[in-house]
């Protein structure tokens, strides 16, 4: 295959939000997914024809735990991390989920539908975090 100007796929473009809450929150997520051996969100590379999605839940005084949903290879699947506590865990809990009797194609399509892939940064709906103790705090 001869290329007219380069045969390198187009680089990707990675987003990231400049919010104090950012840094804070993705040292606790790249701690809890190293101890899983799974790859930090910002060394990923993903081929265009993939999704991966990550909802971490946490963040306080609750241990860490996140699912990763993704399509690689054409093939659907995923994975809940659980941390074994809140305050520098040692150890992760990692099991494979079993897809929903709907197909994990189906429920990728209801989670776009409902706005996933729209869902805004806090800093641009005023919502930034007030870095409550006692409260749960969502990433996606």
């Amino acid at each position: 295959m001869v290329c007219a100007t380069s045969c390198q796929p187009p680089k990707i473009q990675i987003s990231l939000p400049n919010s104090h809450w950012e840094r804070i929150f993705f040292q606790e997520i790249d701690r809890v997914t190293n101890l899983a051996g799974v790859k930090e969100l910002r060394k990923l590379n993903v081929n265009k024809d993939e999704i991966q999605v990550r909802v971490w839940r946490g963040f306080s005084l609750s241990p860490l735990e996140g699912v990763i949903f993704e399509r690689i290879g054409g093939r659907w699947s995923a994975t809940h991390i659980k941390a074994d506590r809140y305050s520098t865990p040692e150890n992760v809990d990692v099991i494979k989920l079993d897809p929903p009797k709907s197909g994990w194609g189906s429920f990728w399509k209801t989670i776009v539908d409902k706005g996933l892939l729209t869902l805004p940064d806090p800093s641009e709906i005023n919502c930034e975090d007030r870095s409550t103790v006692d409260g749960i705090n969502y990433v996606v």
